[in-house]
């Protein structure tokens, strides 16, 4: 019995699969990819369904801190191959270089979270993971976290350590007043 419904899960899941990537491809003219799964069944694959990082919505100042991959970095902060010093983006950020296993780190993400509210439509958060973005972080030389990095008016400051919320309040407050210094 158990094999029998596991049976019909897994060819629902397959027809489901199966056509919604048919109506997508027949939708964009679109021939979709084949894999045969261990069970001998055909399963195609949607392209439109594969998302890559240069599609994935930025969300910019709106009261949340927004987790960047190096290839959004390199577009919404700084061009990190070419010119890591120099911040490109149009609205002033800080973007913090974070470990999910830092216990310091932990302790700043609630921090960060509540400034991204209270300074919504003023300055975006992001965060980066060291960890999934090594060759940005050793560009940067990353050696510490947290690192934080301050971004507004073409330049990009940094901070290693936990910063308290006073001390993040101030440099805020600066980067929506004047230029870095």
């Amino acid at each position: 019995m158990k094999k029998c419904v596991l049976s019909l899960s897994l060819l629902a899941m397959c027809w489901l699969g199966f056509t919604s990537c048919e109506n997508k491809a027949n939708a964009a003219n679109n021939v979709a990819d084949e894999t045969v799964t261990e069970e001998g069944l055909v399963v195609e694959s949607c392209a439109e369904d594969a998302v890559e990082d240069d599609e994935v919505d930025i969300i910019e100042a709106k009261g949340v801190v927004q987790e960047l991959t190096s290839s959004q970095f390199n577009k919404m902060v700084a061009h990190y191959k070419e010119n890591p010093q120099k911040f490109v983006g149009y609205r002033p950020c800080i973007v913090d270089f974070y470990a999910t296993w830092c216990g310091p780190c932990k302790r700043l993400a609630p921090i960060m979270e509540k400034l991204a509210v209270k300074y919504k439509n003023k300055v975006s958060f992001y965060k980066v993971d060291v960890d999934k973005a090594e060759e940005l972080s050793a560009i940067y030389g990353i050696q510490s976290i947290p690192t934080i990095f301050f971004c507004a008016n073409g330049e990009i400051r940094s901070q290693v350590g936990f910063v308290p919320e006073s001390d993040l309040e101030e440099v805020i407050s600066a980067m929506l007043t004047a230029p870095l210094k």
